[in-house]
């Protein structure tokens, strides 16, 4: 039972919120190259420092995850950022 615990606990996801980021940023990030690729590596390096034996014979493999919020549409089907003066 403890080994199950264990193993539950090793195998939770690590989560790296990156923020909001430049597009040339996150091409370079899908290539394997930029700044953004760097601190993956960081977190990655720091996760083996942490673990330290127990991971000795196991191989971390970063998973990306890159999104977008979409925007939400208006109800009335107008977009305008303004009202024309014409209109009340």
């Amino acid at each position: 039972m403890a080994v199950e615990q264990q193993y539950l606990l090793s195998s939770l996801p690590l989560v790296i919120d990156l923020g909001k980021q430049q597009r040339k940023k996150l091409k370079n990030l899908k290539r394997g190259k930029g700044s953004l690729m760097l601190e993956v590596n960081e977190a990655l390096n720091e996760i083996q420092a942490r673990m330290g034996n127990d991971i000795a014979g196991k191989q971390l493999v970063p998973v990306v995850f890159l999104y977008e919020k979409k925007r939400r549409k208006s109800r009335n089907g107008l977009s305008l950022p303004f009202l024309p003066p014409f209109m009340p």
